[in-house]
């Protein structure tokens, strides 16, 4: 039997490198610099009044490069579609907040003639924002949306802590080993859907399963010393293993983001005296606390968190800035977390490049996989799907702040 699934697995090693590959070779603009400030965004300016114009403009710089029907249906687009859908509710110009829209609906109609399946967690994503749209009245977007929340509630479990798997039934799944079995991606790909539906579908028993898989995953992967996270396990043997290993000290940036953005979406919705309320509180308090302490001066933070001398990534600061002023505002974090975010918004609105009225989001590492020798040499590039959507999703959180 093990004979027959190393082909298997060996041809989906190869086909997992040949797509990093061609990805890498098709991003214009590599980079192993990393976001620099293009710009200085005084102290005193007033926030307020240049996110909204900064958000509007760089949304719209995406949509007149890229043709809605073209997006795959993907975690990348996935984020794309939150941060736009927020971006369209919160622009300013009702020209604005149409077009928006208007292309946000465009790709889900698209998808949904198409149709759409799941077989892992990277394939979910999209679903967060459809289930933003079903809740105020877009009915269309239904199916795919009950279909992805189908996928989470049988996905498969890690044999110890029932951790939702990263590759889930997809062929995929062959690479686990050598790849670890659970990744803190699929927090995001899973929490925030499970959130939206269960309060949509008033099942409670959804919002409590968001919040479980958070602890779960937290208590393999977060460093009881620092209170960073490291990007993924594996149960293999009745042991849990971490990967990278906390000893390492590889703290991924974008992990970060992906478990605080989904801790406070999940603490935010249980009920106040929940179980598991407090546990979590204390879990996302003290990695929140941890990402503050790592802040740049520039308001952004290091692809390696513990490490001043990897780049500055924009894609995982803007998780951790909207993941820290969504958890101020819900009363979760203090006003340390309110600061750190206004500082980091200032940080992301300081790297836009500006073409006219373009506004381009650089400096967002390409996809990364959880291999300790990789994460500093992982390219960044200009105008990459989920960075796009990162810095959308910040500034949509600072201006509700």
């Amino acid at each position: 039997m093990a004979l027959a699934k190393r082909p298997k697995r060996l041809l989906a090693v190869a086909a997992a490198l040949i797509a990093a590959a061609i990805g890498y070779v098709w991003s214009e603009g590599l980079s192993l610099s990393g976001a620099s400030p293009q710009r200085a965004i005084p102290e005193g300016a007033p926030l307020a009044l240049l996110v909204e114009p900064a958000m509007t403009a760089v949304a719209r710089t995406w949509i007149a490069d890229h043709a809605a029907a073209d997006l795959a249906f993907r975690w990348g687009e996935g984020v794309l579609m939150l941060g736009l859908d927020c971006a369209g509710q919160a622009a300013a110009a009702p020209e604005a907040r149409a077009a928006i829209d208007g292309y946000v609906r465009r790709y889900y109609e698209a998808h949904a003639s198409r149709g759409t399946s799941f077989t892992w967690s990277d394939e979910l994503t999209p679903a967060i924002a459809a289930a933003e749209r079903l809740g105020r009245g877009e009915s269309a977007r239904g199916p795919a949306v009950e279909a992805a929340v189908r996928y989470v509630l049988s996905a498969p479990r890690t044999s110890g802590l029932g951790a939702i798997t990263h590759f889930g039934r997809s062929p995929l799944r062959h690479l686990a080993p050598p790849f670890p079995e659970a990744w803190v991606d699929t927090l995001f790909h899973v929490v925030p859907l499970l959130v939206r539906h269960g309060q949509l579908a008033h099942a409670p028993d959804e919002i409590e399963l968001a919040a479980d898989q958070v602890a779960r995953f937290m208590r393999a992967v977060q460093d009881p010393a620092s209170g960073l996270v490291t990007h993924a396990f594996s149960e293999r043997d009745g042991a849990v293993s971490a990967d990278p290993p906390l000893a390492a000290r590889l703290f991924w940036l974008r992990g970060q983001g992906w478990v605080l953005w989904s801790g406070v979406e999940a603490w935010s919705a249980l009920r106040e005296g929940h179980p598991l309320r407090a546990e979590l509180s204390d879990r996302l308090g003290r990695l929140a606390g941890a990402l503050i302490a790592r802040q740049s001066a520039s308001g952004l933070f290091h692809t390696l968190v513990d490490r001043s001398t990897t780049y500055l990534e924009t894609a995982g600061s803007a998780l951790v800035v909207a993941a820290l002023a969504r958890g101020a505002r819900a009363g979760l974090l203090d006003a340390r977390a309110s600061t750190a975010a206004t500082r980091g918004m200032r940080g992301l609105l300081a790297i836009l490049e500006h073409e006219g009225d373009r506004r381009v989001v650089p400096g967002t590492s390409l996809g990364t996989n959880p291999w300790p020798a990789i994460y500093e040499h992982v390219p960044t590039a200009p105008q990459v799907s989920y960075g796009v959507g990162a810095f959308l999703i910040a500034a949509c959180e600072l201006a509700r702040s």
